[in-house]
């Protein structure tokens, strides 16, 4: 789930700034694309990034992307952050999620079992992250880090968006990560547990 692609070091703290809901917000960082815009998913809409959310980051010990809002979350992101461009490249991606489970299961996504849906999302995911042909975007260390852009842009950035909904969320950070405020207390040697979780703070890296 560790999908970066597309994003050079600007575009990857303003999405962290965003998301952690930053009210001081660097020169050239927009987070305003969407302005003006009355966006709301359909219901069918919902019920499928519901699902997707749900599979990408189910409940397990701990909680899912669900306990985390991020359906409702991504919405607003959409809302008020999305050009229009991204917007149709995100729902495009997600109506290529529904042709997959109904052209091997003949059902929507969000009809599915959670096997199932678990099942069609990996083969999907196979093709859809598959490198594009086209030449990567940026240069030299971004391009080398990031690797080149996915086949399908709309798919690879919602799956980005919906796992980083969800671990900047409240619930997670506290509940499946350990928070590392940044920078703070050096310690040489940590104890590890059955209780140890991983950390997790406000860098995006």
């Amino acid at each position: 789930m560790n999908d970066l692609m597309e994003m050079n070091r600007r575009a990857m703290l303003c999405g962290a700034m965003l998301l952690v809901g930053a009210t001081v917000i660097p020169a050239g960082c927009s987070l305003t694309d969407g302005a003006g815009r009355d966006f709301s998913f359909d219901a069918a809409q919902l019920a499928l990034v519901t699902a997707m959310a749900d599979t990408i980051v189910p409940k397990g010990d701990t909680v899912g992307a669900l306990d985390a809002d991020v359906p409702k979350n991504l919405e607003a992101l959409l809302n008020n952050w999305a050009s229009d461009e991204r917007l149709e490249e995100i729902l495009a991606g997600l109506g290529r999620v529904d042709e997959a489970a109904n052209k091997t299961k003949s059902k929507d996504f969000a009809a599915l079992d959670a096997a199932t849906r678990l099942e069609v999302l990996k083969a999907h995911e196979v093709e859809a992250m598959k490198p594009a042909p086209e030449k990567a975007s940026g240069e030299g260390g971004v391009t080398m880090m990031m690797g080149p852009p996915a086949t399908d842009k709309g798919y690879a950035k919602i799956r980005e968006l919906i796992v980083k909904l969800f671990y900047y969320s409240e619930p997670a950070l506290t509940q499946e990560l350990r928070y590392e405020h940044d920078p703070g207390e050096y310690i040489s040697s940590v104890p590890v547990t059955p209780e140890t979780r991983p950390g997790g703070g406000l860098s995006p890296i």
